[in-house]
């Protein structure tokens, strides 16, 4: 679908989750990333949310956000340095509908403060006691937050 690179490749990638998208935000966002706005971002994308995402599994699942209505990603190539700068310009841009949430595929928690971001209070508690429980000696690492030094 979106034709990604097989192999890896240098980009900054940041991305938030939306209470709604409206005529005013989308006219924030092709401000800083539309045509003739100079943008040096290579994707901006929008997703609409609801639908069977919003609504809570059968079971427990560190699946959470599901209030978000919308998803915004946007990805530049890392050796650009405008590339960040202007990413977060625009995130900042929509910051009068931003959750202050994120999924966590879209931002990996490596600190408590990205944590935070990508689960609610409730299940980061569950992550981390069940990181804890099975994987006491860090093991299985995957670069996310694992609550270490958190009590």
């Amino acid at each position: 679908m979106h034709a990604d690179p097989v192999d890896p490749v240098p980009v900054v990638d940041l991305s938030t989750l939306l209470t709604d998208f409206t005529e005013a935000t989308a006219a924030r966002l092709l401000a800083l990333a539309g045509h003739g706005s100079g943008s040096p971002l290579v994707e901006v994308e929008v997703r609409q949310l609801g639908g069977v995402y919003a609504r809570d599994g059968a079971h427990p699942s560190a699946f959470c956000h599901r209030a978000a209505r919308y998803c915004v990603l946007v990805i530049g190539m890392a050796p650009d340095p405008t590339a960040r700068p202007h990413a977060e310009r625009l995130l900042a841009a929509l910051a009068d509908w931003d959750t202050g949430a994120v999924w966590p595929n879209f931002g990996p928690p490596h600190d408590a403060r990205t944590a935070g971001r990508a689960y609610d209070p409730a299940t980061l508690a569950r992550l981390v006691a069940v990181t804890r429980t099975y994987d006491p000696h860090g093991v299985l690492q995957t670069g996310a937050y694992t609550g270490a030094g958190a009590s």
